[in-house]
Parts: C-alpha cells; structure tokens; sequence
C-alpha cells in the first residue's frame, strides 16, 4: 500500500505547543486530511491568530469542494 501521509515532526509555525501535523489523503475519495497535534487546547487556541495570518488572502473557494470541517479532540483516558 503506497504511504500518502506527509509528517512535519518540527514546529513549522514557531508557535509553542505545536507537536506536529500530518497531511493525509483518503484512498477512495482522494479527500486532504490535515492533522495538528498540540500540547494543549491553550496552545492551539493562542495560535489561532498565527494561524489565520498565514491563511490571509487565500481563496478557499477555489483549492475546496465543499466547506472545510474543524474537529477539536481530546485523548481517551486508558482504562484502569
């Protein structure tokens, strides 16, 4: 099976708390996955207005199908 995922392991924006990102592509659908691992919600949250610099004057409209979707997870805790 080929490897489509691309993995950054450095702090690509400078920002702190920012673990890594992957970018993966779906088989089937051909659809872009990006992935962001933080340290925390904080860091993530403090990052926003980086985060919406570096995306300033790029036309959405036209790289995407259809509306991005923004997930927030959290760790499972393991079982005891």
């Amino acid at each position: 099976m080929p490897n489509h995922s691309r993995t950054q392991e450095k702090r690509p924006t400078g920002n702190e708390g920012l673990i890594m990102i992957h970018l993966l592509k779906d088989e089937k659908s051909g659809v872009l996955i990006g992935l962001a691992i933080w340290d925390t919600k904080e860091h993530f949250m403090l990052a926003q207005k980086d985060m919406a610099r570096a995306l300033e004057g790029i036309n959405f409209e036209l790289l995407e199908d259809a509306p991005h979707k923004l997930y927030l997870a959290e760790p499972i805790p393991e079982a005891p």
